[in-house]
């Protein structure tokens, strides 16, 4: 589950699973009542949730932090392999389609953005890492969506899908329009700079 893209189908069965023994343990057929959502449980435990993992989210993060082991140099034969047989390029091409994952991590007072591009089939083209300016989280990730966007460019990609876990970013850009007045002036600069970049591509879609 850590080194390919699991198919959404297995990884709903899997959560099928963990509900039913959730709630009903003792039998493994038939109904059973759920009194709360699966959304629900999956909410961290101060939010009202119990903290569970989408088998989709996880499978998504383990795969990222793979991603991050080997782009972020770490010192061991296993990286080291897995470091040689990525290519230094992204294969890109007008008829495929790239994901990106972005993501920015606080680390001894500094940010670090993170970008991960996969094919459409889930595997690792290539991944960057830079450290960043000092800021809050909001604008390391509101920066790492440009950032995704500027790489995409500058390596030729024209269909894209990016993708990152800050939910006030990602409901900015997919609204399409520069009504960003309720956010800091800085994060609706990013903001309009990063829908300004989705020109460069025959299809940008966010999530």
């Amino acid at each position: 589950m850590s080194t390919f893209e699991v198919p959404t189908a297995i990884c709903n069965k899997l959560d099928a699973y963990a509900r039913r023994f959730w709630w009903n343990p003792k039998n493994s057929n038939g109904k059973y009542l759920a009194w709360r959502s699966w959304d629900h449980l999956c909410l961290p435990k101060g939010a009202g949730g119990l903290d569970f993992r989408k088998s989709k989210d996880f499978n998504t993060i383990l795969i990222a932090k793979l991603a991050w082991m080997a782009a972020s140099k770490r010192d061991s034969l296993c990286m080291a392999m897995l470091r040689k047989k990525r290519p230094n390029t992204v294969e890109a091409s007008s008829t495929r389609l790239v994901k990106l994952n972005v993501d920015a991590v606080v680390a001894n007072s500094r940010f670090t953005l993170a970008v991960v591009a996969r094919n459409e089939y889930g595997k690792i083209l290539n991944a960057w890492t830079k450290e960043h300016m000092e800021g809050n989280a909001l604008f390391a990730e509101s920066s790492a969506f440009v950032w995704a966007l500027q790489l995409a460019k500058n390596n030729g990609m024209k269909k894209i899908i990016v993708e990152g876990d800050a939910k006030l970013v990602v409901d900015a850009l997919l609204s399409n329009s520069n009504d960003v007045r309720s956010l800091r002036w800085d994060i609706a600069a990013l903001i309009n700079d990063a829908l300004c970049l989705t020109g460069s591509f025959s299809s940008c879609k966010f999530g």
